[in-house]
């Protein structure tokens, strides 16, 4: 059992691959800020972690949007993201999941998988520009 919603529609790609690097950049942010609250110690380290998530949460939002981008601009290179869909699956959305190797490099320094749920799979239509979420009932290799 899955269930599927809307998160956002649009009317570019530019829009589309946006949305998307905000949705990844806010994933990524709520885990650093719990690492943030776990790390308190007793000297005030607050500055590192202002700095961190500042910088990160940019870099991290521009990769996305670039890596996003080029998957639609590019699909032929981009083969491994998309899957088809809709009546006679004839419409080809890209998928992107814990696993599907899009949030590989997306931080040179580290690892943005693990912000994932591995339940989750996106799904960003560049026809009809939207994203939509797709949640599973429980853990399923995508």
């Amino acid at each position: 059992m899955s269930k599927e919603e809307l998160i956002f529609s649009g009317s570019t790609v530019e829009e589309l691959a946006e949305a998307f690097s905000e949705l990844v950049s806010r994933n990524y942010l709520t885990e650093l800020n719990f690492w943030r609250m776990a790390a308190i110690k007793e000297v005030d380290d607050s500055p590192y972690w202002e700095n961190r998530i500042e910088e990160e949460q940019k870099e991290i939002k521009a990769n996305t949007y670039t890596k996003t981008l080029s998957i639609m601009q590019y699909p032929d290179r981009n083969k491994q993201f998309f899957k088809r869909r809709g009546f006679l699956r004839r419409r080809h959305v890209i998928s992107i999941t814990r696993s599907s190797g899009f949030y590989d490099n997306l931080l040179p320094r580290r690892d943005v998988k693990h912000t994932v749920t591995a339940n989750i799979e996106y799904l960003i239509d560049p026809e009809s520009f939207c994203i939509k979420k797709k949640t599973y009932s429980e853990y399923v290799r995508l």
